[in-house]
């Protein structure tokens, strides 16, 4: 019978043990929830049973981000980008971090990776606009800016309206 009870608790221990799969769900759920500290703690357990799973490292990156951690976020989503630089959404978030954090050169950069990927996503091309009226190259900004709105952009809740209209007027 201790033979039979010990056999029983090695099997449990081997099949009962949580995937990185199942933190990484965990971790989605609570980020649903808007609940990032413990999504943070639930993607940090996935990675550590599988570093590889890119999509725990870019939901842990965009928790830490609407947490205002930037230097975390971008960690996470070089990281995430450096597992599965096919991945061209992380791109566009760690873009937007760059903008938040005023880097306008590595906001380019990434918003033309998601360009390439997406040309026909509006939204790259707005947001490079503007991370390329931040350094001054005009030129290349209102080509952006008109472009968006030529596909129906509209600023909103990503880019704030004030900013997106200011360029788009200087540009006229």
């Amino acid at each position: 019978m201790r033979n039979t009870s010990f056999f029983l608790l090695i099997i449990c221990l081997i099949s009962c043990e949580t995937t990185a799969e199942q933190y990484y769900n965990r971790g989605e759920y609570r980020f649903s929830l808007g609940e990032y500290e413990t999504a943070i703690v639930e993607f940090t357990r996935a990675i550590e049973i599988d570093p590889k799973l890119t999509k725990a490292y870019a939901l842990r990156a965009a928790a830490s981000h609407n947490l205002g951690r930037h230097f975390s976020a971008a960690s996470d989503y070089s990281k995430a980008i450096s597992l599965e630089p096919d991945f061209y959404d992380i791109y566009f978030s760690r873009g937007l971090l760059w903008l938040e954090m005023r880097n306008h050169r590595g906001a380019v950069s990434d918003f033309t990776q998601y360009i390439n990927a997406y040309p026909s996503h509006a939204s790259g091309y707005a947001m490079r606009g503007l991370s390329n009226f931040e350094l001054e190259n005009f030129a290349s900004a209102c080509e952006d800016i008109k472009r968006a709105e030529r596909m129906g952009f509209r600023p909103g809740y990503i880019v704030p309206e004030s900013n997106y209209y200011a360029v788009l007027h200087y540009c006229r």
